[in-house]
């Protein structure tokens, strides 16, 4: 996986609702997740429209400007190798507080990047990429939005020739950030697949902004998904509570959290959901995501990772 880039924002297009109308603060101002286990590495995206304003919330009915500031260390990337798929979401599906997959049909995936809004070649290097995202010719798609809804928005980048291929994580906003990650079991061996059978520690380093956390205010939910190849999308995996307001230091969150750049190893343990795991087929694509929230002030964070699984 060449790179991903993942858009939180509120768009004027023409869900769902829960008690969370706008997560992550969208009904205010773009959140996006960067993505730095893949060869390109984001550290900043603006949002315009053609003319160079700035625009938000986004209008989908006309073609949207993103402006990244990106390193690319290894190799020139171009067509006809660059691949772009893109993923929709919306908020609140069925009730939930949660992203429910929009079905793009397949007529977003697997497209020629350079001719859909890439800049290429895409040279090495640090350098300013304009990305063009257009859906006006896509209205069998738009016409399926809310207008003026929270809507998430994936651009996922994958290069034919060198196939590069990583475990994609993202941080999800919040006063702490996540700059790298990496999975091992509980001996420090790096693995792949992921065994949810036993213990997986999460290694990030982080820059925690905000406060100290610690017990027993410092709350932890596992959220998880599961790959559907029809809709080419994920969708969510019941947990029935069992994952929810979980209590963060007893469940693999070293605590306290102390404010700072740190490594902050993170022990997630499925052993004791069996129930849960033995719902989920072997050897399959999950997306797994730690949401952490500290009752005494009120900070949210978490951090996201997509890979390859083994439930058997």
């Amino acid at each position: 996986m060449l790179s991903r880039v993942i858009l939180l924002s509120a768009l004027t297009a023409v869900a769902f609702s829960c008690d969370t109308v706008w997560p992550n603060g969208t009904d205010k101002a773009l959140t996006w997740f960067p993505s730095c286990a893949g060869a390109i590495t984001f550290y900043s995206l603006s949002t315009q429209d053609q003319s160079g304003k700035a625009e938000y919330p986004i209008t989908l009915t006309k073609p949207l400007v993103i402006i990244t500031d990106i390193n690319n260390p290894k190799n020139v990337y171009e067509s006809p190798n660059l691949k772009q798929t893109i993923n929709l979401w919306s908020w609140g599906g069925l009730g939930a507080c949660q992203w429910s997959t929009v079905p793009t049909l397949g007529l977003l995936s697997n497209l020629d990047a350079c001719t859909n809004g890439v800049p290429c070649p895409v040279k090495t290097g640090r350098q300013t990429l304009p990305i063009t995202m257009d859906f006006t010719g896509y209205d069998s798609i738009i016409k399926l939005l809310k207008d003026d809804s929270p809507y998430q928005l994936e651009m996922v980048l994958n290069d034919n020739k060198t196939k590069d291929k990583n475990i994609w994580w993202s941080s999800c906003g919040g006063p702490v950030q996540y700059y790298s990650a990496k999975i091992t079991d509980l001996n420090g061996k790096e693995e792949y697949p992921i065994r949810l059978t036993e213990p997986i520690v999460v290694t990030v380093d982080a820059d925690n902004q905000g406060k100290a956390y610690d017990e027993p205010n410092l709350r932890a939910t596992v959220n998880l998904w599961s790959w559907v190849v029809n809709s080419c999308g994920w969708t969510a995996v019941p947990t029935l509570g069992l994952l929810s307001d979980l209590d963060a230091c007893e469940e693999g969150v070293p605590c306290p959290v102390k404010t700072g750049r740190q490594t902050l190893p993170l022990t997630m343990d499925f052993t004791k959901f069996d129930s849960i795991i033995k719902l989920l087929k072997d050897d399959q694509p999950y997306q797994i995501q730690l949401q952490l929230n500290d009752k005494l002030s009120g900070d949210k964070t978490c951090v996201t990772a997509q890979a390859r699984c083994r439930t058997k």
